[in-house]
């Protein structure tokens, strides 16, 4: 009796897991995303507080930050969730929240307070103020064929050959004005990277961590030289590796295309390009498998 009701049970396990296989690998699945925060916090925290540090991290997405920068996340006293971005040594924190028409983060680093407030529309607010952004040329290189999958990244290091055997221009991304209504030497690192790459490195969100040390010399070049302008300037050269065929790619075939770019960033701490200027230059390693 005792081994029919074993059978039985086992019998019925078997209807169980072969009737909720959908919604229980999707509920897997979602236990694996949320596991993979739990390394960003010192101690244990409950399912809560990592469905909360999930979904801050979306918003950190949402409005191009850096996430690549997060080294670590904290729930504070008050059940507020703290992301920590890491520039090199430059540790911001950062509280997301939604609000009516668009995303705050509140950023400090150090003594530093900032107020960074991304609206729905495109706009961005810099501690109450609207930041405006004045475009000599703003080219727009998108590729759009039927494709499976699309993997990128930007990096400091050449991914492909030499930096010098990028030589085919195509391009100049050129803005005579960020206006950011205060003192440079008042903004956070996370809001300077932010700016610099909606403006002038738009998609270099999709980072490796060599990447930062390259924003923080130029922060730290116009902050030397220039630390109370309230505006700046710069535009951005690119490039094509001279093996490219059909504008970008280096490896093309039926299914698989894969091109990187090199792009030649200039940043003025004045308007209209004045100023001794800080450089910094990227690379944009893109692939596509296409259907």
């Amino acid at each position: 009796m005792k081994k029919k009701s074993l059978v039985a049970a086992i019998l019925c396990l078997i209807m169980v897991l072969t009737f909720a296989t959908p919604a229980a690998s999707a509920i897997q699945l979602e236990n694996v995303e949320l596991d993979s925060f739990q390394s960003y916090f010192a101690e244990d925290v409950s399912r809560a507080t990592l469905q909360r540090a999930a979904a801050g991290y979306e918003l950190l997405e949402e409005g191009q930050l850096p996430v690549a920068a997060v080294s670590s996340i904290q729930e504070k006293a008050d059940g507020t969730i703290a992301y920590y971005l890491d520039y090199g040594g430059v540790v911001d924190e950062v509280i997301p929240s939604r609000q009516i028409g668009g995303i705050l983060y509140q950023i400090t680093e150090g003594s530093k307070y900032n107020e960074l407030f991304v609206a729905d529309n495109g706009d961005f607010y810099l501690n109450g103020n609207l930041c405006t952004v004045t475009y000599d040329n703003a080219p727009s290189i998108t590729v759009t064929p039927a494709r499976i999958s699309q993997n990128s990244y930007w990096t400091e290091d050449c991914p492909y050959g030499s930096s010098y055997e990028y030589n085919v221009y195509v391009d100049t991304r050129s803005v005579s004005g960020i206006h950011l209504e205060e003192a440079i030497i008042n903004i956070s690192l996370s809001v300077f990277v932010f700016v610099v790459v909606r403006v002038l490195f738009p998609g270099a969100v999709e980072v490796v961590s060599d990447i930062y040390m390259a924003f923080f010399e130029a922060y730290d070049g116009i902050v030397k030289i220039s630390p109370y302008t309230e505006s700046i300037s710069g535009f951005v050269e690119i490039f094509n590796h001279r093996d490219a065929v059909n504008d970008y790619w280096i490896i093309q075939n039926d299914d698989y295309r894969m091109g990187v770019q090199k792009q030649v960033g200039t940043i003025y701490p004045e308007t209209n390009y004045q100023g001794t200027p800080s450089s910094l230059t990227l690379f944009n390693w893109f692939e596509y498998f296409y259907d």
